[in-house]
């Protein structure tokens, strides 16, 4: 038998059952950890980290551009 416990937002197992308990970290359930304070303030300051932990569509703007500015360079030397 199993009845709900709101005071402690649990279950509580009476008889007839027996309780698992799992602990799920953030990288088993291959969940997205979002940064700290520390963590943004970084991304905003520091190029070289933010360069790290670029997403992957943000990375392929970043590149699209690159390539995009470095052709227009390229098309104004051979004229």
């Amino acid at each position: 038998m199993i009845r709900t416990d709101p005071q402690h937002r649990d279950y509580a197992v009476e008889k007839g059952a027996r309780r698992k308990q799992l602990e799920y970290e953030p990288d088993d359930a291959q969940v997205v950890s979002l940064p700290d304070e520390k963590e943004k303030r970084r991304l905003v300051d520091d190029p070289l980290f933010r360069l790290e932990h670029l997403y992957y569509g943000e990375l392929y703007e970043l590149l699209r551009v690159s390539v995009s500015v470095l052709t227009m360079g390229i098309q104004a030397n051979m004229i």
